[in-house]
């Protein structure tokens, strides 16, 4: 199980589905949607992630804030209910769930105070039914596209404190001598009539919105145990009937006592870097509780290291206490020394309702042997209150240890929550010259909906490899409260590296209005249609220029809107930059090209359509470059087919200029559930390695955004024969680098029942992708066999000298050589004396390890790595280091490959 398979596990991730019997088994009517506390509450610790609906499936899995769970005391039993605290709700799309004729909604609730917010509304502007408090009074009515927070009609006064049967119909009629379709709203309270009133809005329900308006705004705070959806107007007997069946189920809920259900002790397997001295979560104790009244407070927690194959490596012990806590923050409690018995730490936590984690850390210390375990029990904690006493957990040593080595590591960098934001989305990954990790998203503040909204552009950086990152930086942000702005969003980050000028580029879509992807018309100016903005920064990702439209030079006036990929663009061979772009033409048909510049961005140019007819449609796109020095894009395709489309771009390298260039013919390749993907070159032999790799990497599931994949091509881009799946959950777009040592790096949309949860970073070699299968069992992986011309289900090859170079296959194969090239050698070029010591130089494969050894006398045994010197990682075809005097006794010296 991977770590962020851990992280979810170690925050409870539990499926609320007891139920329990009433004398009023049923509500009246066929509901079309249906929604009970009791039964279909997804969580995460003591957060809602999801609330299914028990007829259909019209999930509420959108989330905005925090929504959490209590449990109640009920009529007949103990059940659980939403708390909304008037920062958070949950929704579901117009695509999803919508209705244009009768309906009604019904809502069992309890209002807590009195401030103005939306019981519910409707999740699009094309069609809002809704609910809402202003001023103590309760409101309900029809509103139609762009009045997300207007007011509606009084329909009777609030009372707090209360569980009610709130029941909202909305009866469509004719009017008399013409079609326009009008409705009567009614309001009852506990199956009373409050209050109705004709109104001539004609829009439907559009989607779903609980404790919130489809703004993202006016948040409720109120208790909700039950929601009934239907598609007709129920009648005033049907209301009353609602109400019987809702308050003989859960009578007046109420806060029950604290009770302890269960202890766990989860241990994390996943496997950390080679010589990277970090922070890594090694064990935590999960205490699941019920009950809100009372709380318990956790005093001390015991454990150990047992286990550990060299305590040396471990410089302190970190407890931390929360929800997923950032482990290389403040932690609540550290410890340096007495690492070799067990260690007691003193605590005053309070336990909240639900999964409640108490994280033990490591922090390693370099140098980190490949191999060594580090690993840890959770023996015993102590609380207070009715259960009060020292408990060991049933399991104190679950299977599972950190193993030293080059391996996986994966990291949530950003969630909903986090920095006061709903939500993150739109991830974009570089690597810069100076081998910092730059990763890009979407702040979206509100809510997880597109532009138009408030939505800002921001970045962090990792000068360590994605181990740890810095703060969230702000780069691109327009006042969201300016008037007619709809929230004057700027969204959809695409990130580009200039390897010439060392310049990071960012373009982003900027959408003052209406001006996202379906509001934007022709023309250039703001007030017109979408921005195509672009910002840079000169001193590695510290500091950001001012955003400038590109626009009116780029763009087509007819065309309805253009923008960048997003993701990330590309720095060519020869120094050209390119931004995989897409546009909507005069007609709304959309298609994938991109954007390019000769002089470092001075200027920019726009290239032709890569689908020239708009059939079939053509958006988010990334691009590659090939070997040949020709453009290979991918696109997402909108035709239902459910794949990849691909197409490459060439020219005439020798005498032409990319501006000269033309599409070729497109195909088909790989399952892709309509959605953004990533393509990214990983190696080149142009670069000295002894292969091609490009990576591309998407959901691998044509029915749902789910089951995140990395592939690898060794024939550029022509087949896809090594994959490996790296998330079996939910999950939707991604952006991939290629990290200084050679490991990929990705940046991708995930989360246990939503694909855009959170932004998850992981980080591995590409021997992890590949895998190491030997066929042939010649001890030569497959791999290296495909890339190097050799046959994989014939074992004798291992001994042949394919280039007749003097060293045979396998050889070539430790060597990390190309053995169908004669002059891809390890090989010394010199050895030279100098005042200090000796320079020593090898032809090496960069990102290849290497150790300098020593003999005395050249016999078979005598050679001993050169103390320090056993790690040498190479970053060129020429490599070279300094052998210091003292370090210099009489002999011989020699470059071994590890």
């Amino acid at each position: 199980m991977s770590l962020i398979h851990k992280i979810t596990t170690f925050a409870g991730l539990i499926l609320l589905s007891a139920g329990f019997a009433t004398a009023q088994s049923s509500p009246p009517g066929t509901p079309v949607a249906w929604y009970k506390s009791d039964q279909g509450l997804v969580t995460d610790g003591t957060n809602i992630t999801s609330w299914e609906d028990q007829v259909g499936s019209k999930h509420l899995d959108r989330v905005i804030g925090t929504p959490t769970f209590l449990t109640q005391s009920t009529a007949s039993s103990e059940a659980p209910v939403l708390r909304f605290d008037g920062n958070d709700s949950l929704w579901i799309a117009s695509s999803s769930l919508s209705y244009t004729g009768d309906r009604t909604i019904v809502v069992y609730a309890r209002i807590n105070d009195t401030n103005d917010g939306f019981l519910f509304d409707g999740s699009s502007n094309a069609g809002l039914s809704r609910a809402q408090i202003r001023s103590n009074q309760w409101q309900a009515g029809i509103q139609a596209s762009g009045n997300g927070d207007s007011a509606d009609t009084v329909t009777g006064s609030v009372t707090t404190g209360q569980w009610q049967t709130h029941t909202f119909v909305f009866d469509q009629w004719w009017n008399s001598g013409n079609t326009s379709n009008d409705h009567t709203v009614y309001h009852y309270i506990n199956g009373t009539l409050e209050h109705q009133y004709d109104t001539e809005t004609n829009t439907g329900l559009a989607g779903l919105i609980l404790a919130g308006n489809v703004a993202g705004q006016r948040n409720l705070n109120t208790d909700i145990a039950e929601v009934i959806v239907y598609d007709s107007a129920l009648t005033s007997t049907q209301a009353s009937d609602a109400h019987s069946y809702l308050s003989t189920k859960w009578g007046q809920p109420s806060d029950v006592a604290m009770s302890l259900a269960s202890a766990d002790t989860i241990q994390n397997s996943q496997m950390v870097l080679a010589t990277q001295a970090a922070t890594y979560l090694l064990v935590a104790l999960e205490l699941n509780t019920t009950g809100t009244l009372s709380p318990f407070n956790l005093t001390s927690i015991q454990f150990d290291l047992a286990g550990t194959t060299d305590l040396q490596n471990i410089s302190a012990v970190k407890i931390f206490t929360g929800s997923n806590p950032d482990f290389s923050g403040t932690a609540d409690a550290v410890i340096t020394s007495g690492l070799d018995s067990t260690m007691s730490v003193d605590l005053s936590h309070t336990l909240s309702e639900g999964s409640n984690a108490i994280w033990v850390a490591v922090q390693t210390q370099t140098p980190l042997s490949t191999g060594n375990l580090i690993d840890g029990r959770i023996l015993g904690y102590t609380i207070t209150g009715p259960q009060a006493g020292s408990y060991s957990p049933v399991n104190t040593d679950p299977d599972g240890a950190l193993t030293v080595g080059s391996g996986v590591y994966a990291h949530v960098l950003r969630k909903g929550g986090d920095d006061g934001s709903s939500s993150y989305r739109i991830p974009a990954l570089v690597t810069t010259n100076a081998g910092t990790l730059i990763a890009g998203f979407d702040v979206r503040w509100n809510h997880s909906g597109d532009l138009p909204a408030n939505v800002d552009t921001a970045i962090m950086r990792s000068t360590d490899g994605g181990i740890t990152w810095g703060p969230m930086q702000i780069i691109m942000d327009f006042d969201a409260n300016e008037p007619g702005s709809s929230g004057n969003g700027v969204g959809d980050p695409a990130l580009l590296v200039d390897r010439v000028t060392g310049r990071i580029w960012c373009a982003a879509l900027w959408s003052f209005g209406n001006n996202g992807w379906a509001g934007s018309g022709p023309g250039f100016s703001a007030e017109d249609t979408g921005q195509y903005m672009l910002n840079y920064s000169d001193d590695d990702g510290l500091t950001w220029s001012t955003p400038q439209s590109i626009t009116a030079s780029i763009k087509d006036s007819s065309w309805n809107l253009y923008f960048q990929g997003p993701g990330k663009g590309i720095c060519t061979r020869d120094g050209v930059l390119v931004f995989p772009s897409q546009y909507r033409d005069s007609s709304g048909v959309p298609r994938s090209n991109f954007i390019y510049s000769t002089d470092q961005g001075t200027t920019w140019h726009t290239a032709a359509p890569a689908i020239p007819s708009g059939s079939p449609w053509t958006t988010e796109a990334q691009i590659v470059e090939l070997d040949s020095g020709d453009l290979l894009i991918s696109m997402r395709n909108h035709d239902g087919r459910k794949e990849r489309l691909w197409c490459t771009y060439s020219w005439d390298h020798e005498t032409e200029t990319i501006a000269d260039g033309s599409w070729g013919t497109p195909w088909f390749d790989q399952n892709c559930p309509t959605v953004m993907a990533s393509v990214q070159r990983h190696s080149s032999t142009l670069d000295g390695h002894p292969y091609s790799v490009i990576l591309f990497s998407n959901p691998d599931n044509p029915s749902a955004r789910s089951k995140m994949t990395i592939r690898a091509s060794i024939n550029e881009g022509q087949s896809w024969d090594y994959s490996r799946k790296i998330d079996d959950r939910p999950a939707a777009y991604s952006c991939m680098t290629t990290l200084p040592n050679g490991d990929i790096g990705i940046l991708y949309e995930t989360g246990d029942s939503s694909s855009i949860a959170t932004l998850t970073f992981m980080r591995f070699p590409l021997s992890w992708l590949v895998g190491d299968t030997d066929s042939d069992e010649d001890g030569i992986p497959d791999f290296y066999e495909d890339t190097n011309g050799l046959d994989k289900n014939n074992a004798a090859d291992a001994t042949e000298d394919a280039d007749q170079d003097g060293q045979n296959n396998h050889a070539e194969y430790l060597a990390s050589t190309n053995a169908q090239d004669a002059s891809s050698q390890l090989a010394m070029k010199q050895l030279n004396k100098t005042d200090s010591g000796l320079q020593l130089q090898w032809k090496s494969v960069p990102n290849k390890i290497y150790t300098l050894e020593h003999s005395s006398s050249l016999q078979q045994g005598s050679w001993l790595p050169v103390p320090g010197m056993e790690n040498i990682r190479s970053n060129s075809v020429l490599s070279s280091l300094e052998i210091p005097q003292d370090n210099t006794p009489q002999g011989f010296y020699r470059i071994r490959a590890n």
